[in-house]
């Protein structure tokens, strides 16, 4: 699997970004929208987070990609996500006796059923999801699982042209099993914004 660094990644979507919009008429009238997320996770990628132990985490991963959503009905959706996040991990090699810092790239594939729920403000619009997530890193990433199950909420504001959203979101992985060199925390939550076309 070729992994895409962050350089490689701003160039990708700066690029996505001009074609949608450039083709907005076109597929304005159909009931799919594309458009991008972005955002922090607030958990740690790692379940140590002090450095006693061989491996640890202490930052924040930072998350960009791109969503398509297809309408079914009036407020019933299903939404997939690409987003790419660096997965930050210090370890201890046992050679080298120093801490070394690693920012591993992983690519995160939920599929959501998405619910927007009514209010009485025409423009802002709460929204509940869940679905499946799935996970595809490189091999020097220590001991990530591949699946999981993601539930989440927010707000989302019709604006002329977008509709712009916030959302925290939770997933839970799959454990790695026992025996595993470094412990992922299965328990992931982030905060994201997604602008839609």
């Amino acid at each position: 699997m070729r992994l895409v660094y962050p350089s490689q990644m701003k160039c990708l979507t700066l690029g996505s970004l001009l074609v949608l919009v450039a083709s907005y008429p076109v597929y304005a009238q159909l009931p799919v929208d594309f458009g991008f997320k972005g955002g922090i996770s607030v958990t740690k990628s790692y379940a140590n987070d002090e450095p006693a132990v061989s491996y640890y985490s202490h930052d924040v991963d930072e998350i960009l990609g791109a969503a398509i959503e297809v309408r079914l009905v009036k407020d019933i959706s299903v939404e997939a996500d690409g987003l790419y996040r660096l997965v930050n991990l210090e370890y201890l090699p046992q050679s080298l006796g120093i801490f070394v810092a690693g920012h591993y790239p992983t690519w995160e594939f939920p599929v959501l059923a998405k619910c927007r729920l009514r209010t009485h403000l025409p423009l802002l619009r709460p929204l509940v999801e869940a679905g499946p997530s799935f996970r595809a890193h490189g091999k020097s990433t220590p001991s990530l699982t591949a699946d999981g199950i993601t539930v989440g909420g927010g707000i989302e504001c019709k604006l002329p042209v977008i509709r712009v959203s916030g959302e925290l979101r939770y997933t839970r992985w799959q454990g790695p099993g026992s025996g595993a060199p470094a412990v992922p925390n299965v328990n992931q939550a982030e905060l994201l914004l997604g602008i839609m076309f």
